[in-house]
This record gives structure tokens, sequence and C-alpha cells, in this order.
């Protein structure tokens, strides 16, 4: 696990801080303008057909939250363990790679979701745990990892801009 991905650069920061910082900088405005266009289509026209959307995330909940905006019906984020009032650096849950997958197992359950007609987007190489699962999995803006295996797997591939 890296650095970045395992959020020790939270360790000893105020929660508090950390939250309001994130809620600032990660505004519903702003939020909107760090999406793909391309993106944002296809969650429209995913809505319009009917699709719940939901967002697995390595990012951690004061910043995923903000991403409903978008138009997601359920957001699993990452969440870091705090004591004191500050972070620990320690993560409770992060969804990545085989967690993504057990995640989605039982979201799948939980929520009667058919994966067998249910579409996946990944970018990353460890995506490929959660994808295999779904019926119509798509590699956008792939990782060269991912998209050698997305070819090997006949996976649709596409670039948003």
């Amino acid at each position: 696990m890296s650095f970045y991905s395992s959020k020790l650069y939270y360790k000893g920061e105020k929660i508090e801080k950390i939250e309001k910082l994130a809620s600032l900088f990660f505004s519903p405005e702003s939020v909107k303008g760090m999406v793909f266009k391309d993106g944002e289509r296809e969650m429209e026209n995913l809505k319009k057909e009917g699709y719940k959307i939901i967002l697995l995330t390595g990012a951690p909940y004061f910043i995923a939250e903000n991403f409903k905006i978008l138009g997601f019906d359920m957001v699993v984020p990452c969440y870091l363990e705090g004591r004191d009032g500050k972070f620990t650096g320690e993560i409770v849950s992060y969804p990545s790679g085989k967690k993504k997958k057990d995640i989605l197992l039982k979201l799948s359950r939980e929520l009667s979701i058919d994966l067998s007609i249910s579409r996946g987007y990944g970018n990353s190489y460890e995506d490929r745990e959660f994808l295999s699962l779904l019926g119509f999995p798509v590699a956008v803006n792939p990782s060269l990892k991912l998209k050698r295996f997305a070819e090997r797997m006949g996976w649709e591939i596409k670039y948003w801009r």
C-alpha cells in the first residue's frame, strides 16, 4: 500500500479542521467542475434508464460525500480512524481491490442488485476485481495494465474527456 492510499498524511491532523477544509475545497460547485463531461453525460443517461449509481471510492468520507451532487444514489468512501479529535493515520475501511469486490457482493445481496445486468467503471488494475463481477464492465481512461486486461477480457474501453 502506498503512502497516499494508506492516508498516513492525515495522521495527527485535527478531524474538525480537515472536514472544514474539505467542505470548502470540495464544494458542490467545485466538484461539478472536476468531472469528465463524458462521464457526467454517461451518468445522466444511466439515470434516465433507471440505473442506481453507486460510487465505491478510496476517497475519504469528508471528500466523497460531496460527490453526491453528481447524482450518485450511494457513496461508499474510505473511513479513517480518529482519536481525541485527531486522525490516527489508520484506516477503518477502504474500498479498493478485493475489498471493492466484497462490498459490491454485499450491496448486491442487501439491495437485490442483479450484477449480470449491472454496469461498472474502473480505471486501475485493482478495479478488475469488482469489474469481473459485472455483466457490463467498462475500463475508463485505464492504466496500461487494466487496458491490457480489459482487452483480453473483451471489456469495453472508454476515454473520457
